[in-house]
């Protein structure tokens, strides 16, 4: 499996559609994902303090579009070149920072 953090709100808005991008996906040209080990230290680098995040848990063999892991800092992470279609979203899991503003331990039950 393979993980994307959403806003909410985006994932709302986007509910009757079949397939699913962020905002930043247009100017970035790509989806950023993770492995379940690196969805803490994503989290608190890109959306520390954020309240209003899903997880799309996803299974990388139902997406329709080409997945490439590449480097990022010290690691290689997946990103999907091109939207999400949603059947390959096995659940969505909402999250929520700790009241400190980080995410230590929130992923426990992914």
């Amino acid at each position: 499996m393979i993980y994307h953090i959403a806003h909410k709100s985006e994932w709302d808005a986007q509910a009757s559609s079949t397939a699913y991008a962020p905002s930043r996906y247009e100017g970035e040209g790509f989806i950023h994902c993770s492995e379940t080990h690196q969805l803490e230290k994503v989290a608190n680098k890109h959306f520390k303090g954020k309240t209003d995040l899903l997880v799309l848990e996803l299974m990388p063999t139902r997406l329709d579009a080409e997945t490439k892991y590449e480097q990022g800092g010290e690691e290689k992470y997946p990103h999907i070149y091109g939207t999400i279609n949603k059947s390959a979203i096995v659940r969505t899991v909402p999250v929520r920072c700790r009241p400190d503003g980080t995410f230590g331990g929130v992923f426990a039950g992914i």
